[in-house]
């Protein structure tokens, strides 16, 4: 039942996206921009939306359409216009098969599971819609008393991007560790744009020195992209 719930509050969550007018007030004429090249990705299966439903971009958010979104789910949609209202109901025999589809992957295929965050083990991929970001390994120097964590980006959009080394943070057990400031041991390459031409670029962050007996990592890398708000990508890892 509470697999149920949660299926119900991610559809929730792409109709919150597909109303502008919840956010900004009911009938408020906006200007957005037609964005008909952006595709999705349900179960594996890509497709894009046909153009009468294409996705708006407004106000640095991507609105999609509720509809072709909750349909590709398995979802039926309906719009009651005496209360004004979007309905989407997910099927009874639906819901009972991600059920199944979310025990087998939590219990079987992930492995360890503690507070609900899995931690994989390295290396370790994380994909966003920017980059391709890879952790491959994590070295401890007693003597320099730093640890380097050795990382791979891959930039897949035309926009460039930047690493902002000085503000990612690597956590340990629950404590965190900032970025070493001795400039010295930082990685200067991640000063400079990361293209989509320079294909998959290696480097490396350096922390202070961690615990010998750590167990469980998380890193948050913090990206730039122009004079847009810094993003922060976090991806769990053990040794």
């Amino acid at each position: 039942m509470k697999i149920k719930s949660a299926v119900f509050g991610f559809i929730a969550g792409a109709l919150s996206m597909a109303t502008i007018g919840t956010v900004i007030g009911a009938d408020t004429v906006v200007v957005g921009t037609l964005k008909p090249d952006i595709s999705f990705k349900v179960d594996g299966t890509v497709s894009q939306a046909p153009r009468s439903m294409s996705p708006i971009n407004y106000n640095g958010y991507t609105y999609v359409p509720v509809r072709y979104i909750g349909e590709m789910l398995g979802c039926n949609v309906e719009w009651n216009a005496y209360g004004n209202m979007v309905i989407v109901d997910y099927p009874e025999d639906k819901i009972k098969e991600v059920v199944r589809e979310v025990e087998k992957i939590v219990y079987v295929e992930k492995g360890e599971s503690v507070d609900g965050t899995v931690y994989s083990t390295l290396p370790v991929t994380k994909k966003t819609s920017d980059f391709d970001f890879d952790v491959r390994s994590i070295i401890r120097d007693t003597t320099a008393n730093k640890t380097t964590v050795y990382i791979e980006i891959e930039n897949k959009q035309n926009e460039n991007i930047q690493i902002d080394q000085d503000a990612s943070v690597l956590v340990i057990d629950g404590k965190e560790y900032s970025v070493t400031n001795r400039h010295s041991l930082l990685d200067q390459r991640w000063y400079n744009n990361i293209t989509k031409d320079d294909g998959e670029v290696e480097g490396y962050l350096t922390f202070d020195l961690i615990p010998e007996d750590a167990k469980q990592f998380t890193l948050k890398l913090v990206t730039r992209k122009g004079a847009e708000k810094p993003v922060t990508t976090t991806i769990n890892f053990t040794k």
